[in-house]
């Protein structure tokens, strides 16, 4: 998600003044000094840390009548290597691929790459969000160069844009996840290309100790400086669901992080292909392709919140296979199948 950049003041000192008594004089007391702001510094992400997201998004192209959708994302962190840690966001629709993002120890975006499609390096690395170290009174203001290269298309370039960012103090506040103690704060995002311009405004409410958005409230405006001219206007809620944070050893868990398209094989007493996709319900239904005993199956099962997955394959009415697994991971699910008869094997599935 890119951030928005927004204002940036301090917060002022309380100085008391008093009355001083006998024979009518006043006279000012002592200034008290500025209480010293508290500091906040959140825990780092491991692998197997996730959240998962609602987004409702109202988009307005121009003059037109703005289309409201609704659509559940999940960011869980995938991999470390020493310093730099990969985060990947997996969608619940068909139609979004997932993106995965590589920041370094400080929660600094360093890199972005979508399968298929482009890689993107950020110079220097700027948070995604909130800083992982914050007062209540803390601002950022930070330049990038972001290049990229396209797989896809060959293309390769770069861009220039700018987050500015400011703490505006704490709230407590109610979600889906529960309710937490916040950090609110504003981004600005502006990014200026050949042909047009963004600009991203968010409010955000971040839990300081784990460093997850709770909540995050979005107006990105882009307008094209391109002959025909255009712009359009989108305004998104995202709201967060559930959560796994181990260093907080908190979370709250449910099915739709796991929902959206999978793929993956099975291998053993006989080998093949399947493809399915796991509804917001925790429900699957898809297909497998044997390519041992040959023929196509139909696949029907359910995934529970805790990530307890089984599923079986049928053909003609007559069931074959039970596969059976726990995810520990909503990017990938393994596990053991076996056969009424006897016989069997292992699985591995991959979100798309």
């Amino acid at each position: 998600m890119s951030w928005s950049k927004i204002i940036a003041c301090s917060m002022a000192g309380l100085i008391l003044t008093a009355c001083g008594g006998g024979g009518g004089g006043t006279g000012a007391a002592p200034a008290s000094p500025a209480p010293t702001p508290g500091v906040f510094s959140r825990k780092a992400a491991t692998v197997g840390d996730f959240t998962t997201y609602k987004s409702v998004q109202t988009i307005q192209y121009g003059d037109t009548k703005p289309g409201t959708v609704s659509a559940y994302y999940t960011k869980y962190v995938s991999e470390q290597n020493g310093n730099l840690h990969n985060e990947m966001t997996q969608f619940s629709g068909a139609d979004i691929t997932a993106s995965t993002d590589t920041y370094d120890q400080d929660g600094k975006k360093t890199k972005n790459v979508k399968p298929g499609s482009c890689t993107t390096e950020y110079l220097p690395s700027f948070p995604d969000g909130l800083p992982a170290t914050v007062r209540i009174d803390t601002v950022w203001d930070n330049s990038i160069t972001a290049s990229y290269s396209c797989f896809s298309t060959g293309a390769k370039g770069s861009y220039q844009f700018s987050t500015k960012g400011k703490v505006l103090g704490q709230e407590t506040i109610t979600v889906a996840a529960g309710t937490f103690s916040t950090i609110k704060y504003s981004v600005t995002s502006t990014t200026v290309q050949t042909t047009s311009t963004t600009v991203t405004e968010n409010t955000c409410w971040a839990d300081p100790d784990s460093g997850v958005d709770v909540k995050c409230d979005a107006v990105r405006t882009f307008t094209s400086t391109a002959a025909p001219q255009s712009n359009n206007t989108r305004t998104t809620t995202d709201e967060l669901l559930y959560y796994a944070h181990a260093a907080t050893q908190r979370k709250k868990l449910g099915t739709e992080r796991f929902a959206g398209d999978w793929a993956g094989v099975y291998s053993g007493a006989d080998h093949g292909y399947c493809t399915f996709t796991v509804e917001l319900s925790g429900q699957l239904h898809g297909s497998c392709q044997s390519n041992g005993l040959g023929g196509t199956f139909a696949l029907s099962g359910a995934i529970d919140a805790s990530g307890n997955l089984s599923f079986i394959l049928s053909a003609n009415g007559v069931t074959t296979p039970t596969f059976q697994g726990t995810l520990d991971s909503p990017g990938y699910m393994a596990g053991t199948w076996l056969l009424s008869t006897g016989g069997g094997g292992s699985w591995y599935m991959q979100h798309q």
